[in-house]
């Protein structure tokens, strides 16, 4: 039953917004559903501004009202909690907002509203023809480009640190104040923001993973359209090879550089997802697919337990010299490489269906070249991962990328844990140990990637996958995140995100960092408004 409070805010929301942009009862609490868990949170309600204005004045009223709030961009972070807020709040909607600007004099600057998808800023280059690169993501063309950055994702493009190509955001207060970044003010329309750090302090990165206020505009760097897109794969013939593959794709990026900006290590039960569908007649009485079952596919597939593939953008003569780096490196390794464009992999598909269907699974490495290529280039839709119906069995047999919602599916469940390495051998390794050891204990399937994002770093991923209308698999799946977790904590490594419900896995009040942080928002947002508990250890002190 909603309050006197709440009931007054909601008609002067109304007459903010209109009758049709504040939802509640049952339609507002569809936002309250994601891959975490089969439970939901009550939504006291859901506003959908049509603009930064109507945005600044909802604001206001929350503020008045002291009603917390908590904003979305298009609500698809799946896997940490999409659009579930960390406590019972109004959600703030701003799919609506999706105006693109495009800097005239070339500098590839672009600014963009938090409605604005990866797909849709896509079609508006296409549709100016402006050469540059959009930016891409797993997750499929109808995530948000503000959302994504802000919880500091990465992209397979030559900006792989989303974050990092923002320099200048627009940003609402919980007071309603409008907070621009110091170079980016009305004033300085003929001077773009080419600089992020500004003068003085630098305050942007405040509201990248945080609670600090409700972003509702940012200006991005795109990167120019690489005339040449290619890549490398690569394999090990043995799981103690991990060290060897860890090592080499780090030598190949310390020497070509934004050349090779990004390499995707996958682990042998990751390689068997993309390749198998779950097999349920071999996993039912050891829970975990058998080792022995993922050497034997994968070795029918000609591959090895440990494979990488990266790419390889620039002009073509560069990428040219590249090649013969990169084969070079592999090959005083001892490890089996191959290099592919485009045209080469469409050539090898139509060779592979040309041959004997008992001949074509050992060709299979080729359809995962493809997939990998594709899901790089600018050319070709970006689609969409199979891989969080892989445990539930219930994968739609074509995947319109557009329509794509994990959420929707009440089998599929799906919990990110991701961490930041750096780029040692000995630290992957410990990594899968820990990962094996705890999955094992859990049951669930360790469907590790490293993605190598720089020399220096590696982002392990493991997402853990299990059948979100089964109470024991759920249990289990949220059991192994909190274990692994601490585990990782004992380790020296560090999460990367944390999903919805998680936070206090990394927030803790003890530590000096987040105390700063509570001041901080403390000074901001000192009623709680923006995201109670997102990021934050600060509470409303007891009067």
């Amino acid at each position: 039953m909603l309050t006197t409070t709440v009931e007054t805010a909601l008609k002067e929301w109304r007459a903010l917004l209109g009758e049709c942009n504040v939802i509640t009862g049952p339609a507002a609490q569809k936002y309250s559903v994601s891959t975490l868990n089969a439970s939901t949170r009550f939504i006291i309600a859901v506003l959908k501004p049509q603009a930064r204005s109507g945005v600044e004045a909802l604001v206001h009223v929350a503020a008045r009202y002291q009603i917390p709030l908590y904003p979305i961009s298009q609500g698809n972070n799946w896997g940490y909690g999409s659009s579930v807020p960390t406590c019972e709040s109004v959600i703030v909607d701003l799919s609506s907002l999706k105006k693109i600007e495009m800097d005239s004099h070339g500098l590839g600057l672009v600014t963009v509203e938090p409605g604005v998808t990866i797909g849709g800023l896509k079609k508006y280059l296409k549709d100016h023809n402006a050469p540059f690169y959009s930016p891409h993501m797993n997750s499929g063309p109808n995530s948000s480009l503000i959302g994504n950055a802000l919880e500091r994702g990465m992209s397979a493009t030559p900006v792989v640190d989303r974050f990092s190509s923002v320099v200048a955001l627009e940003v609402i207060l919980a007071d309603g104040t409008l907070y621009r970044s110091n170079f980016s003010s009305p004033e300085r329309k003929n001077t773009p923001p080419v600089f992020k750090w500004g003068i003085g302090p630098y305050i942007d990165g405040l509201f990248s993973q945080s609670n600090m206020g409700i972003v509702v505009r940012a200006t991005f760097t795109l990167a120019p359209r690489p005339h040449s897109i290619e890549m490398f794969m690569a394999y090990v013939s043995s799981d103690r090879d991990l060290e060897s593959i860890v090592e080499t794709t780090r030598e190949i990026m310390q020497k070509l550089g934004s050349i090779v900006s990004f390499a995707n290590i996958q682990s042998p039960h990751r390689t068997f997802a993309r390749l198998s569908a779950y097999p349920f007649a071999h996993a039912q009485a050891s829970e975990i697919v058998p080792d022995s079952v993922v050497e034997a596919r994968l070795h029918q597939s000609g591959l090895g337990p440990w494979v990488v593939m990266g790419t390889i953008q620039g002009e073509p003569k560069i990428v040219a010299a590249a090649r013969k780096i990169i084969s070079s490196i592999f090959s005083q390794r001892n490890i089996r490489s191959f290099l592919f464009s485009r045209r080469r992999i469409e050539h090898l598909r139509k060779i592979r269906r040309m041959l004997p269907h008992r001949f074509q699974d050992r060709f299979s490495y080729i359809e995962v070249a493809s997939s990998f290529l594709s899901n790089i280039s600018d050319s070709v839709p970006h689609g969409a991962s199979r891989i969080p119906w892989w445990r539930s069995g219930t994968p739609p047999r074509h995947i319109d990328p557009t329509e794509i919602d994990y959420d929707a599916d009440p089998t599929c469940g799906i919990i990110f844990f991701t961490t930041v390495l750096p780029a040692k051998k000995e630290s992957a390794r410990q990594f899968m140990e820990i990962i094996r050891k705890v999955c094992r204990k859990h049951t669930i399937e360790p469907l590790v990637n490293f993605h190598m994002i720089s020399s220096q770093c590696i982002l392990g991923s493991l997402p853990i996958l299990f059948k979100r209308n089964d109470s024991e698999e759920e249990a289990r799946a949220h059991n192994c995140y909190r274990d692994l977790a601490a585990r990782i904590e004992e380790s020296g490594a560090h999460l990367q995100r944390v999903p919805v419900g998680m936070m206090d896995v990394v927030v803790n009040a003890r530590e000096p960092f987040w105390q700063v942080a509570a001041r901080i928002k403390e000074t901001l947002d000192p009623h709680n408004i923006i995201s109670p508990d997102r990021y934050s250890s600060y509470r409303i002190k007891e009067k």
